[in-house]
């Protein structure tokens, strides 16, 4: 019942119709081409003599990798290890052959169309590659994929953009068996990006082409090896579950001594390699997938019932693609990794500040040279009202897009920035290394404020901004039952349909006047926090103070619905799926309050969980949890 619940909840889904779709392209001797999840029917029967069949068919401490984490010594650890895993019996099975071809002779090239519920419109380019583990240290495919997917000056990704045909692109590689890897790209498109599919196919492999006549280019590879180098050296610090979670598998994958370090290896530059994995990136091994709603397909998938067709063969359509190049050096590749003197200060207030307030938190306790910076600019009104969030929402976007050419290669190199737009006003963070922060920073100072809108790019974000808000009607029942606490609780949360009235009254030129209006006079309350010394932030302090018109505004904020008496809210969705919100509000807003609805969320979910999803099956997602509106708490 807890599978079938869960099937049910998948099954208006895009990303898993797309990826049930995909099924049947694929050769149906190979395990993928499985249904991946189960019904009551597929379950039917006695389930349970099938489950311990399976089990000691499949499971055996030849086929096992464990990690363990802990902080006793070896000598301690092995004893308790060898007692406890050695119960797990050694069934001597043989290694799995999974060395079927993904597709069949004959499959390739192909196209597959199908429908989504959603506005998503895409195109994906699949090429069946042979596998790509053995190669872990020079990962030649990680280089092809990181130029296909560049997003910089003279990439596929600007000049697509710039033609209004995407909003996203990315490529890479991942394996699937002993024997077979996919790389795939994947275009996120506008609707008319959706009429010039066979353009966007020519220009996907005139990219391929370039990379195969430029040949392999040393130095680009360099530039990533140091990016990686710097990943691994500089690496966070990652839960324990996780830390083990993700090494486990790998010892099936990579010997024991290059298991903390295969994900970051980028040694050995191979030239004829990345050739050889770039000869199987053509017209005549791809599967090509175009997804749209307004896609009719003359046959129906089984399990999701999508509306798909499959034919041979591919369409192209010559395009130009003159203004595709390889990427310039990265700017922003850091030089000074030096740490301040050793500090772990609490966020302290700067002096002598002006109007605005900055507070300065230098941490080194992690032994890295990184930084995060929030700078919040707030106007007296905040973003509450439906046409400020709208309009901040757009203009938010149209910047980020804007900024993508150049905040791109910062992004590869450590340093990665984004635009918010919470209650109090837009918020400007930054993180990563901190030696190039300061010239990301400007450029994003300067677009955020003085932006010349491009109509056309106005038009496709616009689009894109009512497309997704058409599509939250869609989400599944369980989402839209917190959209809804939500929106009946916080005065700055609005439903769907006021932001779509809101959104089609905005202009670039109503927008441009918003926008100046906005930034006339702003507050400033920024937090500096990492390997900054009070000489760094004096110096952002003069940035922020140089391209902004400051005046001290107290921060607004949202009123929060005190709950008196029960109320209940019925939705009504299109979907073939039922799920309860209940929320209990706290008496107040004090912090002692919060801390124990917080507590009593933490003690019951385990139970809550195992009861109603485990012993009484009555759904798939439960939860107990302690949602805050502003400062209200409460427990859901």
């Amino acid at each position: 019942n807890a599978v079938h619940s869960e099937y049910q909840m998948q099954i208006k889904e895009d990303g898993w119709r797309g990826f049930m779709v995909q099924k049947v392209a694929m050769n149906p001797e190979h395990p993928i081409s499985k249904f991946s999840i189960g019904t009551l029917d597929t379950l039917d029967g006695d389930a349970y003599s099938a489950l311990i069949t399976f089990f000691e068919g499949n499971y055996s401490a030849n086929q096992m990798g464990a990690v363990i984490l802990h902080n006793e010594s070896i000598a301690t650890l092995k004893p308790w290890v060898t007692e406890l895993l050695g119960q797990v019996p050694n069934r001597n099975l043989p290694n799995l052959d999974l060395t079927t071809p993904l597709t069949a002779p004959g499959q390739l090239p192909a196209t597959l169309r199908h429908q989504t519920l959603k506005s998503d419109r895409s195109v994906s380019f699949s090429f069946p590659i042979p596998a790509i583990d053995p190669y872990y240290q020079t990962k030649p495919t990680g280089y092809i994929g990181s130029l296909i997917g560049h997003e910089g000056q003279g990439s596929l990704h600007q000049l697509l953009t710039q033609k209004g045909w995407i909003t996203g692109l990315g490529a890479g590689s991942q394996n699937i068996d002993q024997a077979n890897a996919l790389f795939k790209i994947t275009v996120q498109l506008t609707e008319a990006g959706m009429g010039a599919v066979p353009a966007i196919t020519d220009l996907v492999f005139d990219y391929i082409n370039l990379l195969s006549t430029k040949k392999a280019q040393a130095w680009l590879y360099r530039e990533a090896a140091t990016v990686a180098t710097l990943g691994f050296r500089f690496r966070e610090q990652m839960p324990s579950i996780a830390t083990v979670q993700s090494l486990a598998p790998n010892l099936m994958k990579f010997p024991a001594k290059d298991l903390l370090i295969a994900p970051y290896l980028l040694e050995n530059f191979d030239a004829d390699l990345i050739d050889d994995y770039l000869g199987y990136l053509r017209p005549d091994n791809v599967l090509v997938t175009v997804a749209g709603p307004e896609v009719e397909g003359d046959k129906t998938e089984q399990w999701f019932n999508v509306a798909y067709s499959i034919e041979q063969g591919i369409q192209r359509r010559d395009a130009v693609s003159s203004a595709l190049t390889l990427p310039a050096p990265n700017p922003f590749l850091p030089e000074d990794l030096t740490l301040i003197e050793s500090a772990n200060n609490a966020p302290e207030a700067l002096p002598d500040t002006g109007p605005m307030t900055f507070y300065l938190a230098a941490d080194t306790e992690f032994g890295v040279p990184r930084a995060m910076l929030h700078v919040s600019l707030r106007r007296p009104d905040g973003l509450i009202s439906v046409a400020d969030s709208v309009r901040a929402r757009l203009y938010r976007n149209l910047v980020e897009d804007d900024l993508n050419a150049l905040s791109y290669p910062a992004l590869l190199a450590g340093v990665s920035y984004g635009i918010s737009t919470p209650n109090r006003g837009f918020r400007i963070s930054l993180g990563g290394y901190e030696d190039k922060q300061s010239e990301l920073l400007q450029a994003v100072l300067d677009r955020l404020t003085r932006l010349v809108i491009n109509p056309e790019r106005f038009l496709v974000l616009k689009t894109e901004l009512e497309n997704s808000l058409q599509d939250s009607f869609k989400n599944r029942p369980f989402r839209q039952g917190l959209d809804r606490l939500q929106q009946n609780l916080l005065s700055s949360s609005w439903p769907a349909a006021d932001q779509l009235t809101e959104l089609a009254t905005v202009t670039p030129e109503d927008l441009t006047r918003w926008r100046d209006a906005y930034f006339e006079q702003v507050g400033v309350e920024a937090l500096a926090v990492g390997n900054l010394d009070r000489g760094a932030a004096q110096r952002i302090q003069a940035q922020l103070a140089n391209s902004l018109t400051i005046t001290p505004i107290a921060a607004a904020a949202p009123a929060v619905t005190q709950i008196d008496g029960p109320v209940t809210d019925v939705m009504a969705i299109d979907h073939n799926d039922a799920s309860l919100v209940l929320y209990l509000q706290n008496n107040n807003d004090a912090l002692l309050e919060t801390a124990k609805s917080n507590l009593l969320a933490h003690i019951i979910a385990p139970e809550y969980f195992s009861s109603l999803r485990t012993e009484q099956q009555l759904g798939y997602v439960v939860s107990a949890f302690s949602p805050e509106f502003e400062q209200q708490g409460g427990l859901g």
